[in-house]
């Protein structure tokens, strides 16, 4: 992730368009941050997806885990990928995969397919989240650039929003399937958008910068091992054989993922990013925030459902004001 968006040419506002066609390659960047943010909506779902899907509460819990883990481990390696090669093959794989993965989570006859594809889902929206932003600010000029940060704030928020009433009425509706299917219009939208607007790279235009390999995959590991470390050491207990190795490999991996992106040319995580305050600080805090977050997003539906015996619509309203 170390180019800025000026240094990608050809990979955001159309130059031959004219203003129109950097008005629809400005929609295509809040169509992905908007697809992404969606997915709270699967929140609202839980409840019905256990009910229908014959599944316990401890399993459910892998239909958020194994996104969460997922997203988390990939969206850096997404941003970095991207400039190596482009915003363009990058968002288009997004948006491509988001659509097969919704479709292949509504069509899902069991629990295990819909967290097996809901890792798809999770690829797509880490590739949509890191390079909308920067689609976005290739298409205002740099003086207006804190207008592309509050444009796809918008465009995420909107997300949100929708996703958590529109899942209310679609459960209660329909079923759970259609809160995955609901999305399919959005992201063929967003494939036309990128295809017809989003410029290619020129013929023979120098390549970005190398991709670190190593750093994504040890990245990657470390959180990995991490995240379903935990999970499964609260579900399956402490002592067991999968939890005593992948919660110590997990400082493994990360301290060799600092040691190799202290080295590299072009590392996943620049080191100065990470000695400038005010990055370091408000990351450590949206961190907090999402981590608290998640428990409350979690846990709320199924009290909503169980405890209170609150349908759908309700849960959706509630959820929303917490978007």
């Amino acid at each position: 992730m170390g180019q800025s968006p000026e240094q990608l040419p050809g990979d955001t506002a159309s130059e031959t368009g004219g203003a129109w066609a950097r008005n629809l390659v400005a929609i295509a960047a809040g169509l992905g941050m908007f697809l992404a943010a969606l997915d709270i909506a699967v929140n609202v779902a839980l409840p019905s997806m256990r009910e229908d899907l014959d599944a316990d509460l401890q399993s459910v819990q892998w239909v958020i885990v194994a996104f969460i883990a997922t997203r988390a481990s990939l969206v850096m390696g997404a941003g970095s990928f991207a400039d190596r090669f482009g915003l363009r093959p990058v968002y288009l794989f997004g948006a491509v995969s988001y659509l097969v993965a919704m479709v292949c989570i509504a069509l899902s006859p069991n629990l295990e397919m819909v967290v097996g594809f809901r890792v798809l889902q999770a690829l797509s929206v880490g590739c949509l989240y890191a390079v909308s932003p920067a689609i976005a600010a290739g298409v205002f000029p740099a003086n207006r650039r804190g207008l592309s940060m509050g444009f796809t704030a918008g465009s995420q928020a909107l997300g949100m929003l929708a996703g958590t009433v529109g899942a209310g009425l679609l459960v209660g509706w329909l079923g759970w399937e259609w809160v995955f299917l609901g999305r399919t219009p959005f992201a063929v939208i967003a494939i036309v958008l990128a295809i017809f607007f989003l410029e290619r790279r020129r013929a023979g235009s120098a390549p970005g910068p190398a991709f670190d390999v190593f750093g994504a995959v040890t990245l990657v590991a470390g959180l990995m091992c991490f995240i379903i470390g935990l999970r499964l050491g609260r579900s399956a207990g402490w002592t067991e054989p999968a939890v005593l190795v992948m919660l110590p490999l997990a400082p493994v991996f990360l301290t060799a993922f600092w040691r190799v992106e202290r080295v590299a040319k072009w590392p996943v995580l620049p080191g100065s990013l990470l000695r400038l305050r005010g990055f370091t600080v408000s990351s450590l805090s949206m961190f907090l925030a999402h981590f608290g977050v998640f428990v409350i997003w979690f846990i709320f539906p199924f009290y909503m459902a169980d405890s209170l015996e609150r349908g759908p619509l309700t849960l959706g309203l509630m959820l929303a004001t917490m978007a």
